[in-house]
């Protein structure tokens, strides 16, 4: 382990001497994962999908870095540092289209008495990039038609209507009892990591997003039925879920198997089971099904129309993303009482 990660000394190949066309070849790949809104890649990832080294297009991307060409998101190690292209800056008049569009997915957040959403929740469900929808929020905002107020983790501004809809506010009650189920959910992951492979797991952010999940390297879902229905994804990289796997089976990982999947759901699973256990000291009943894996990356699933909670788990072994999509099944009755009422 020592020597995986010490210091590079090997000067037969520096920096200066990369070809340029695995610079072009980087930043190509990079321009697809821009335009197919997938998650920035790691080095392993770019190095997989080129052909070459992870320990070369580090390199390359550090040269791009240099140049202005790319943009870094610092990790501990090199394996969780991501990368993509910088966004140009938007100046000028704002679209009228976006600006309809934007306002319009506000007041249907506040119309399903939704979390107001934030830029990225607002890029996801619209298709614009999240500098574009807060160059509309800010030109919205000194209109006076919106304004940004805090989301429940506090991380990212999230936008209503500036006018306000009391009838329309979000449930101080439904708030509490969204976030007991989400924070259940995470004590169960901190408590199977730390029982199974002696590894602590820190909550690091999170953020409400629309009801559309995009998948990463390795994603692996629980789905939740009873008196809370949706659905639990753990994302996480390549280079990750290898960590976790080599601490598992006390063992260096080559790669991800079969083996290696059922490895993975079966310590999810020992999480479904323990949260089934925190959902019923909270209040819900609830079955949790074990846990299955897939490995696209960048497929949609939609999770029905339930908002999700992302929250941002750090460990020794690298970032891992939870999306919590659970809400208490509607009644129908009730909900068309309702509607003939009002």
């Amino acid at each position: 382990m020592i020597e995986e990660f010490g210091l590079n000394t090997d000067r037969a190949e520096p920096l200066s001497r990369i070809p340029d066309e695995l610079l072009e070849a980087v930043i190509g790949l990079l321009q697809a994962y821009s335009d197919r809104r997938n998650p920035p890649p790691t080095a392993d990832d770019i190095a997989v999908r080129l052909g070459s080294s992870a320990e070369v297009v580090s390199r390359a991307c550090r040269k791009l870095e240099i140049r202005g060409l790319v943009v870094v998101s610092p990790g501990d190690l090199d394996s969780g540092r991501t990368y993509s292209l910088p966004v140009e800056e938007t100046s000028g008049p704002v679209p009228e289209e976006l600006l309809k569009s934007v306002m319009g997915l506000v007041r249907s957040y506040e119309e399903r008495s939704n979390p107001a959403p934030t830029a990225r929740d607002m890029a996801a469900g619209l298709g614009f990039n999240e500098r574009e929808i807060r160059w509309a929020c800010s030109a919205l905002e000194a209109d006076g038609l919106v304004r940004a107020t805090q989301t429940s983790m506090n991380n990212y501004p999230g936008y209503m209507s500036a006018t306000g809809m009391p009838e329309h506010t979000p449930d101080p009650e439904r708030a509490e009892s969204r976030n007991k189920i989400v924070f259940a959910l995470l004590r169960s992951t901190a408590k199977v990591f730390k029982s199974e492979l002696g590894i602590d797991v820190q909550l690091a952010g999170g953020e409400v997003r629309q009801d559309e999940v995009t998948t990463e390297d390795i994603s692996v879902f629980l789905r939740v039925a009873g008196e809370i229905e949706g659905s639990v994804y753990y994302g996480l990289d390549r280079s990750v879920a290898r960590e976790l796997l080599a601490i598992a089976q006390r063992q260096k990982i080559g790669g991800i198997n079969a083996e290696s999947i059922h490895v993975l759901n079966t310590l999810i699973t020992q999480v479904g089971d323990r949260a089934s256990s925190e959902l019923g000291a909270v209040g819900y009943d609830v079955e949790i099904s074990p846990a299955s894996t897939v490995q696209p990356v960048g497929m949609k699933i939609a999770t029905h129309g339930i908002p999700q909670i992302v929250a941002r788990l750090e460990c020794e072994s690298g970032p891992i993303s939870a999306h919590v999509s659970l809400q208490e099944p509607v009644d129908e009755d009730e909900e068309a009482d309702e509607s003939v009422t009002a």
